[in-house]
């Protein structure tokens, strides 16, 4: 991918393995890299609060720019934020526009990673990104791995916003093996 000049953001699944061997697995990938790309990692909860102490000081060293939602608790997440020299993410925990203003109130994440479907739909979204920027909290356009037409949704939606900071992952598409519309999502 970084050859073809594909992609140069690689995000990474870690947290079923020990904090350890997780972080080696990451500094592995980005010295592998060099500076022709960026390691973002997903834990998906998997840690407790004293396991991401020592996960984000790692992931700090070994070269890591964002870790997406390393514990399931928000006054935990509100703990770790600012505490390492690496972005926290809110995923899980953001499940809308009430769970948004809880977060911004705890200044529980840097980022919020935004999707429709989790965030209760279109406007629901809209709704958690003028939080988030209330708030002064950067945005991550986030995928449940919808279809085409969730993801053109996710699109015309997330191109409503201010800004992007992190980016957008809306790949649903390219996962199916079968298209269902007649003219292809390009």
């Amino acid at each position: 991918m970084l050859a073809q000049r594909r992609h140069n953001i690689f995000k990474l699944k870690i947290g079923r393995r020990a904090v350890d061997a997780d972080v080696t697995h990451v500094a592995v990938i980005k010295k592998a890299q060099g500076d022709r790309g960026v390691v973002r990692v997903d834990v998906n909860m998997a840690w407790s609060e004293l396991e991401a102490q020592r996960g984000l000081a790692g992931l700090v060293d070994a070269g890591c720019e964002l870790v997406e939602q390393p514990v399931a608790s928000v006054d935990a997440l509100a703990r770790l934020k600012g505490r390492y020299a690496i972005a926290v993410m809110a995923d899980e925990s953001l499940t809308g526009p009430v769970s948004a203003f809880e977060l911004a109130r705890q200044a529980g994440a840097d980022v919020f990673a935004i999707k429709i479907e989790q965030s209760g739909g279109l406007r629901a979204a809209q709704q958690v990104a003028a939080i988030a920027d209330a708030a002064g909290i950067e945005f991550y356009g986030g995928t449940m791995l919808e279809g085409a037409f969730g993801t053109i949704a996710s699109a015309h939606v997330l191109a409503t916003f201010r800004e992007l900071q992190w980016g957008t992952e809306l790949f649903g598409p390219l996962l199916l093996t079968e298209e269902i519309l007649a003219e292809p999502l390009q």
